[in-house]
């Protein structure tokens, strides 16, 4: 480890399946909570797009199943207090407190801060508009601090003191993601030698819903199935502290992980939508994590995909992992001469995949996708959008740190699995292995997509 290595030495975490890290990850390691609920049917919009037919407006939804006066004394606060905060804000002082709490005595006034969330405030914006809609004045003064979404980053500055650079991520489904990758710019620059990472979401709610509800993307959540319909909705909050090897060694306190390598980029979208995928992006952002830590695909030991379970979204996932394949296959002439009469031709390895006898090298390329693992989080906890990354991470380290790699929910009956997504290798049951690399990616409306290789070492002896 170099000193300037960026690694993460504390988390914290609340959604469907915990209130803490620990809490959660013993009930992922046996499948999973079951948290999932149906959502008001009289409340949202219909299910069938193209019919409207309302009696399909269902939704399945993975919410916290807390009162509000318990997530009041989980983050710390009075119930009186807590009327102030929109509940995304509560998920993420809750998620925050646990992570903060190994740097208690600590000076951390110099930390920098980056939160994330994809919606803000739906819950405190639909409390203000049911008051003006039976005619009343809004007479409360938090409503619009509940709207903003740089009001929990606000919240954790206050609490903590941090007097850092500061900065508030909404890109979609891949803004914590975007707010780990800030928050390593930040400390390679040299603003900060450490900071506090919060992404946090809660958009269970009538408009929640009922948006993505209207396009068709709610469903069962089952990524990857044949019968797979859409994404279910989660909510809750993910904490990380991210610092130099140096601090964290100059402060006591142990890394848990290595943030060996990142790639980020705004890809475009195809199929003449802003919400379409792009497989050449995904695997763009995944061979530039893999390139900045110098790492081979063929050591990494799994994938954390994005994976939501929607129809284009998880064939253009699985795609890019085998056009990931391609790449690294160009950076191996040796291991495949094949690519020679490409090479002789300046051509690149797009260049190369649209070539009519591409079939000449499409088995190697098929051989190497085939052993890459793969697995989707959002099986088991829904999909937290805009903090969805971050959640996803604290759970890939609790399953790393129990030595296992876990399965995609909903995979496991054969026949199960969309032919169209079976290029690579899909986690079915749970492996017991160790691992090393672990590359997780998220990706975003609009054409935003990031990736993020963690490096787990053994520091007992660092």
């Amino acid at each position: 480890m170099k000193d300037t290595d960026i690694v993460i030495v504390s988390m914290g975490a609340i959604d469907g399946a915990g209130t803490t890290v620990d809490e959660r990850i013993e009930m992922l390691k046996v499948g999973g909570p079951e948290f999932i609920t149906v959502g008001k049917a009289d409340k949202y919009m219909p299910i069938d797009f193209s019919t409207r037919d309302t009696s399909l407006s269902t939704a399945l939804v993975a919410p916290v199943p807390l009162t509000d006066g318990e997530l009041a004394e989980l983050a710390g606060l009075t119930r009186k207090e807590a009327k102030r905060y929109d509940r995304h804000q509560l998920f993420g002082l809750i998620a925050a407190k646990e992570a903060m709490a190994p740097l208690e005595g600590i000076d951390v006034s110099r930390f920098a801060c980056t939160t994330a969330t994809g919606g803000a405030g739906l819950n405190t914006v639909a409390e203000a508009e049911a008051v003006l809609a039976a005619g009343k004045p809004l007479r409360k003064i938090h409503y619009n601090l509940g709207y903003l979404p740089n009001i929990l980053q606000g919240y954790l500055i206050e609490k903590y003191g941090f007097t850092g650079p500061v900065g508030v991520k909404g890109d979609a489904c891949a803004a914590s993601a975007i707010a780990i990758i800030d928050m390593i710019r930040i400390i390679r620059a040299g603003d900060a030698e450490a900071g506090l990472v919060v992404g946090a979401e809660a958009g269970i709610s009538d408009f929640g819903i009922g948006s993505f509800q209207v396009q068709g993307v709610l469903g069962k959540g089952l990524p990857f199935h044949t019968d797979r319909d859409g994404f279910v909705m989660g909510e809750g909050a993910a904490a990380i502290v991210m610092m130099t090897y140096a601090k964290a060694r100059k402060l006591g306190l142990k890394p848990i992980v290595k943030i060996a390598g990142y790639g980020d980029c705004g890809g475009g979208t195809t199929g003449g939508s802003i919400t379409s995928p792009n497989a050449e992006a995904a695997a763009m952002v995944m061979g530039l994590a893999l390139a900045k830590a110098r790492v081979p695909l063929e050591d990494v030991d799994w994938i954390k995909v994005h994976g939501t379970g929607t129809g284009a979204g998880d064939i253009a996932e699985t795609n890019a992992v085998v056009r990931l394949a391609l790449q690294e296959m160009f950076k191996d002439i040796a291991r495949f001469p094949e690519l020679g009469m490409y090479l002789k031709e300046g051509l690149t390895w797009e260049e190369v995949e649209s070539d009519p006898e591409y079939a000449l090298i499409a088995d190697a390329v098929s051989v190497i996708a085939a052993e890459i693992k793969v697995m989707s989080m959002k099986s088991y906890i829904g999909h937290l959008l805009g903090a969805a990354a971050i959640a996803e991470l604290v759970a890939v380290i609790s399953f790393v740190q129990a030595g296992l790699i876990p399965p995609t929910r909903g995979l496991e009956a054969d026949g199960s699995l969309d032919p169209e997504c079976d290029v690579v290798n899909h986690v079915r049951t749970t492996i017991v292995q160790d691992s090393i690399w672990v590359l997780l990616n998220s990706f975003g409306f609009g054409g935003v997509y990031a990736s993020l290789l963690l490096e787990f070492l053994d520091l007992e002896d660092e």
